[in-house]
Parts: structure tokens; sequence; C-alpha cells
């Protein structure tokens, strides 16, 4: 007690002490407890596990664990007990070591053989001490919450959410689809179990119908398919936030339209599984498939402003799409890219974008103009000198069927920073008989000029004259006459002589000219297409006998093994009485002899040659 201002002792203000002893109690609590399926058909066996805790700070004495069912939402899960199990002690433990802190327990039921939802839980009895101030103090959290687990024994499958979607959009799921006759496409349908009972494996079957309502009796398409087995799904008013994953799939198919224009529904049928009450909704919903004209996109050949072009220099790329199909298209996206080739594909480097609007078909010529977009696009030139090709893909819209138009070829541009010779004006001058036709063994001149479309100068070079059998004549051919020296001072019309040989027919001449050092483009080189040169026989005569004979052989080729022989041809031209002019040919293994003369005196002339030997017999002599 406080003193006051005139007290005499203040040694005994204050009482003596009592002593008093603090026990540590254990606190038994049984954790949320856990099954191994919440859904159950009736007499199934499941795994009941439980966590008893020990939250106090003493150590709890050995003690039951009692496992209790109920049937009834509205009162204690404690209803029925089902079973039990000892529980060890569990000592306290200041480190807090999990095993010494907890006792987990598991119990093998089987689901009631009545159908319904039921609610189980676990119980632990107070841990007794022979110290009575050593029993369990807190009693009233040693009971679980309960888990709810569904019985029963009656699967209900629907046939839900058919969608259908175009074979070139992934995950494309619509209500409807515009397609062309006989133009593939998917066809999804999921199937959920929603009764109380787990569904036993079954089968589903497509179907084409005239209307939304799908039954069995309608047409059936595509091929069967397995549905697997499904669980019970959970009652919404028990279970709001729960979907078992295993009681519904989805399936998909592919299917062909019909070739019949018009208005078709699709859908699906549920086979109906063992004790499955309910199949009004064994049957999905149909989707509406409009068949039609499909579209058909094409990228026509693109265009630059200037294929020839600086490092870094900028230029534009136009591109057209065209709808040739029979069908409108919907909007889409065209896509420009770069490549090191002629073919242009989504593979190569993306340059940019453009939206293509939707399409309307091309009905007659000249062209709807809604049925093509013209798309541009401004592009810098690599700072790497060398040969690119620039080009665009159209992305295939719903519905089209024929995707391998949609990209164009490639339009060739060349970065240079060099000389780059070309081959122009490659033509023929002078031929005899005109339009270049010459006689055999006559001249006749061929003409081309180089020129240099690159940015710097070139040194020296030299053009060449190739003959071919067709009109892409490149080195490989075969030379004639020499190559002439080409500077940039003498590059243009220069010229070469050459003589009308054997075979007789048309002959293609073409020029190159050979590459100098740092040149951009070598593939240029040679004059894009041969000029066409006809070798002709003669002035039309008309060959009317011959006659082999052989002569005496001097031996001065000792490479040549038999005896020459000659052949003599009597020609005239038709319809005339004397031949103002005659050829004699000799042949021989040193080569040919012409000689020419006029003869009036008789309507024919007369040519010999002399030939070495042929290896083969069979061939004709003309």
């Amino acid at each position: 007690v406080v003193a006051v201002g005139t007290e005499t002792d203040t040694d005994n203000n204050c009482s003596s002490g009592v002593s008093v002893e603090v026990i540590a109690s254990p606190d038994l609590v049984v954790e949320a407890p856990e099954v191994s399926d919440i859904t159950l058909n009736t007499g199934q066996p499941f795994n009941l596990s439980v966590v008893v805790v020990n939250r106090g700070r003493g150590h709890s004495k050995p003690t039951t664990l009692r496992y209790s069912r109920s049937a009834n939402a509205s009162i204690d899960c404690r209803d029925e007990d089902i079973g039990t199990d000892p529980v060890r002690e569990i000592r306290y433990s200041v480190a807090f070591e999990p095993d010494d802190l907890s006792s987990p327990e598991d119990i093998q039921l089987f689901a009631p053989r009545r159908e319904g939802i039921y609610r189980y839980c676990a119980c632990v009895d107070p841990s007794i001490s022979e110290e009575p101030l050593m029993n369990e103090v807190n009693r009233n959290n040693n009971c679980s919450d309960a888990i709810r687990v569904l019985v029963g024994n009656d699967p209900n499958l629907a046939a839900e959410g058919p969608s259908v979607g175009y074979p070139n959009s992934e995950n494309d799921e619509r209500d409807e689809a515009i397609l062309g006759p006989g133009q593939s496409f998917f066809f999804r349908v999921g199937v959920v179990n929603r009764g109380d009972g787990d569904s036993p494996a079954t089968t589903l079957r497509y179907y084409r119908s005239r209307d939304e309502r799908i039954t069995p009796g309608d047409t059936l398409v595509g091929a069967t398919a397995s549905v697997p087995a499904l669980r019970a799904s959970f009652p919404p008013s028990e279970f709001p936030d729960q979907v078992h994953p295993n009681s519904q799939t989805r399936l998909e198919t592919e299917l062909t339209a019909p070739a019949e224009a018009g208005f078709h529904y699709y859908g699906a049928c549920i086979t109906r599984v063992r004790r499955e009450a309910d199949t009004s909704d064994d049957c999905s919903k149909g989707v509406r498939v409009e068949v039609r004209g499909t579209p058909d996109l094409e990228v026509n050949p693109v265009t630059v402003s200037d294929d020839r072009l600086p490092p870094g220099a900028s230029f534009t790329l136009t591109a057209t799409v065209v709808n040739f199909g029979r069908g409108g298209s919907a909007a889409t996206t065209l896509r420009y890219y770069r490549s090191t080739d002629s073919t242009i594909s989504s593979a190569d480097q993306q340059l940019g974008t453009d939206e293509v609007p939707q399409l309307d078909i091309i009905r007659a010529t000249p062209r709807n103009p809604s049925a093509q977009s013209v798309q541009e696009i401004d592009l810098t030139a690599p700072e790497e000198v060398g040969t690119y090709y620039y080009g665009a893909c159209v992305d295939a819209p719903p519905g089209e069927s024929s995707t391998g138009d949609n990209c164009s070829r490639g339009v060739r541009v060349v970065v240079a920073s060099g000389p780059d010779l070309v081959v122009e004006g490659l033509r023929v001058v002078g031929s005899s008989a005109g339009d270049g036709k010459v006689f055999l063994g006559q001249s006749f001149r061929l003409r081309a000029s180089v020129v240099n479309e690159g940015d710097t100068a070139f040194a020296e070079s030299a053009l060449r004259f190739y003959r071919s059998d067709d009109a892409e004549v490149t080195t490989a051919d075969e030379p004639v006459g020499e190559p002439i020296a080409v500077t940039p001072n003498a590059a243009l019309g220069r010229e070469i002589v050459l003589q009308a040989v054997l075979p007789t027919g048309v002959q293609y001449y073409g020029a190159c000219v050979a590459p100098v050092p740092n040149e951009t483009d070598e593939g240029n080189n040679c004059a894009p297409t041969g000029v066409r040169v006809e070798v002709l026989l003669g002035p039309n005569l008309v060959v009317e006998a011959a006659r082999v004979t052989t002569t005496a052989w001097r031996r001065a080729r000792p490479s040549f093994s038999k005896p020459p022989w000659s052949m003599t041809a009597t020609a005239a031209p038709p319809g005339r009485r004397c031949a103002t002019s005659a050829r004699s040919m000799t042949a021989s293994p040193w080569g040919m002899r012409r000689s020419a003369r006029t003869r009036c005196r008789r309507s024919t002339s007369s040519a010999g040659a002399s030939l070495g030997a042929p290896r083969a017999r069979r061939r004709a002599l003309c």
C-alpha cells in the first residue's frame, strides 16, 4: 500500500508473496482431411487422410483419432462413427521439428451404398495425463473441418458447344462458316458427364441436317469417334468452385463440305450408356455451314521503283493482291519479304505488313476493281552490296483452299558499289537472205554493245560471241571468233564477222562480256536472249539423184583406217528448164571444198563430195 504523509512505519506496507506453478499443456488439432477421390460410386473404396498436430507447449499423451460421416448438411459431421486410429505421443519441440509436432493418419473406407453427398471428418480424443495439470485444456479444436464426397451411380452425358473451324486457322472455333464445295473443315464438340455417377467409354457420331435440330436419323458423316470414360460432375450448389477435370472432353474431326450449295447444319450424337436416365441432351445442336464459292488470293508480280541502288538508298515496293476465287474473301494481311533467291516464302526476312481489305470476286473483263488491292511500302536497300530479291505473301483468309499462289515471285534488286557490265543490243547484221536467214557458207555479222550499269568505272574487259542450240546462250556454249577487247571508250557497237556453217536450220548466237574486278553482279554478263540465225542450204535446190562410189585412198592420214567414198548429186530448181547456178562440194578428212559454176546447157547440176567412211553405215546421206 502507498504510504501516507504521517505514517510512522512503512516497512509493513507490502505483503508476503505466494508461489504459482505454471504447467505447459498440449493442444491437439486435426487439420483439414483429404480423400483420394471426391466422386465415388456406391461401395467404392477410397482413402481418408488427416494430420494431428500438437500446437501446445507440452508433450501430449497417446490418444485415439475417430473418423465420422454425416449425410445431413444441417448437422455436425460426427453423425456416424466409421473408424478409429491410434495417435502416438506427440512431443513438444522447441525447434518445431515437423516429425515431433504432427502425426499423419490414414484409413481406407468404402463409399455408402446409398447415393448422395456425404461429409467426412476426424476428431482426436483429448490428451489425458496422470498429472491433471498436464491435461489438454483447449478441446474446442480437436475436430477437423468436413470434406464433401459425392456418391452416385447415374451418369448423364451431354453433347455441348459444337463449333466449326477453317483448316488453315489454328484454334479457330466459330458458330457458322462459309465454305466452298468440297472444302474441308474441322467440327468440334464437347462431351460432358452431368450425372452423379461415372460413365463408361462410348462412341460419338457426326451428322449433317437440313435444320438446327440434330438426330441420329440425319445423314451420317465422317468417322465414329471414341468417347473416354468420364467421371461424375460436381453439383454446382455443393461444389461451386470445383470442376472435375475428367468429367468432360472435347473431340474434333475433319469433314468435307457437300457439293450442293446452300445451308447445311452439322452436329453430333452420343451413344447412350448404361444407367443413363436422361438422353435428351445426347445430341448437340447444329452448326450452320453455308456452301458457296471459295476465295483464291494471288499476289501478282511485284515491282520496285528502282532495281539498281547504292547501299542505303530508298525505294518503293508495289504489290497487287487479286481474288481469283469464286467467293469473296475476308480482310487479311499482306507481308513483305527479302530473300536471297527469287522464291519468296514466309521463311524469308519479313520487312513489313499491310492490311488487305475484304475482296470481291472477278466477275468479268475488265477486272472488278473491288476484287484487287494495290499496296505499297517504302523500303531501304541494305548497306551490304549484292543481289537481293523482294516479294510479298498474303495470309490465307478463312475458306481459302488453294494457297500455293499466295506468295509472289521475287523481283531482283542489285545493291551495287562498283562496275556492272551488261550486254545489250545483240542483233544480226547483213544476213544474205534477210530477216536473220543466211545461206550456208556465206558471211554475216553479229553486233552487240557493252554497257556499264554500275557506279564506278572499269579498266578493260573482253566481249566474246557464242553459238548454241537454244536461245539461252552462256559461256558454256561453243565460242565463235576471237575475243574483242572492250574499254570504257570502246564498248558500243562491237562487231564480229562469221560464216554460216553446218548444220542447216535454226542456230542461236549470243554474246558475253568477261567479268571485271569488283563487279557487283556477274549474273548479267551475257545477253539475256540469243539471236536467231537460220542457215539455208541454197536457193531452193531439190536433190534429184545421188550416187556413192569408193575411191582410192592416199594414206596421208594414217588415223583414218577405211578408204573414203564420194557422193555425187544432181540438183535443179523445181519447175526450171535451166539451172542458172550450180554448186559442187567436195568433202574429205581435211575439210570441205566448194566450187560454183553456171551451167545452162542442162536443166540439172551435179555436185560431188569425197567423204571419209563413217563408223556406222546406217547413217543417212543427204
